[in-house]
């Protein structure tokens, strides 16, 4: 009977911790400008809010990588047919302009697609590969209204990775049915850099064209995702791949459920009760990062809770 009372204390302090969290990333979301489902409660909540901050870039120095494809349109000022020297000058300018954004740390995020500022618009094949686009323009916006005057009929695609960045192509801003995955894997299995969107090359013993399915075209590729998430292993021009994240089946990152577990975990394992619960306290009106509070025999205990710093969360 003891033990049942106790699990039950766990489970109620994990819910309260839940629930505190959850109503500040609301606020924080709504500080943002992010929509969100004004119904989630707990982890829903904090899926949302993971889903959307993953869409953004944080500030920090970041070392630049452009592909050989890439440089090839640099280099020979061309990026369709018949252009003009002076615009593909002007891209080769503003490619330029924001390589030293990245190298320097300064803010990407209006420049991004609209798209940063819903929570629930899921797009499963990009939050496996973190592959985000550009508005190539350099005029500044300073929030989601401003965004509209900062549109571009060019688009840089890059992979955006803690330290690093991979410029992949620049393209005419594309019609939907006219975007191609495809031709941006093959971009990136070109450049030898498939370990950067998640994927692990099969040994030397694999054999070519071995495995299905194979990705030949968009269809497969789309196909792939939609019956499994990408969480499957794969052919793409006879080099055999296995997925290392990977989504769930509601376009979650697995990373993001595996922190949910593991935040859950810590809270359950924390040896304070909900009566030595004191609250969440944020560390700033704009981030989701705060400190949990508790008391025994008259003295305060503080845990972090890193929710934009994932890896520093939940520790004393």
């Amino acid at each position: 009977m003891e033990m049942n009372i106790d699990k039950d204390i766990d489970r109620r302090l994990e819910i309260k911790i839940i629930e505190d969290l959850a109503a500040h990333l609301k606020s924080v979301m709504k500080e943002r400008q992010i929509s969100f489902t004004d119904e989630a409660e707990g982890v829903s909540v904090v899926f949302e809010y993971l889903n959307a901050t993953e869409k953004w870039i944080t500030q920090r120095p970041r070392q630049v990588y452009i592909s050989t494809e890439l440089q090839e349109k640099i280099y020979r000022k061309q990026y369709y047919e018949n252009e003009k020297v002076e615009e593909a000058e002007e891209i080769n300018r503003l490619i330029d302009y924001f390589k030293n954004l990245f190298v320097q740390g300064k803010n990407i995020n209006n420049h991004l697609s609209s798209q940063i500022y819903t929570s629930k618009r899921q797009d499963m094949l990009f939050n496996s590969w973190n592959v985000k686009h550009i508005h190539l323009n350099d005029k500044e916006a300073q929030s989601k209204s401003a965004m509209k005057k900062n549109r571009s009929g060019w688009l840089l695609f890059c992979i955006v990775k803690q330290e690093k960045v991979f410029f992949l192509d620049v393209r005419p801003h594309p019609k939907k049915e006219e975007f191609s995955s495809y031709s941006l894997l093959k971009i990136i299995h070109d450049n030898h850099w498939m370990s950067e969107i998640g994927f692990e090359e099969m040994g030397h013993d694999y054999v070519p064209y071995s495995i299905e399915p194979q990705i030949t075209d968009d269809n497969i590729l789309y196909q792939i995702y939609n019956d499994f998430c990408g969480n499957v292993a794969f052919d793409f021009e006879g080099h055999g791949y296995m997925c290392l994240r990977g989504i769930v089946s509601t376009g979650d990152k697995v990373d993001s459920s595996f922190y949910i577990n593991q935040l859950v975990k810590c809270i359950r394992e924390c040896p304070y009760t909900i009566e030595e619960y004191r609250g969440f306290v944020s560390d700033a009106s704009n981030s989701g990062d705060g400190i949990v509070k508790f008391e025994k025999d008259g003295e305060l205990i503080t845990y972090n809770l890193k929710i934009d710093r994932i890896n520093e969360s939940f520790r004393g």
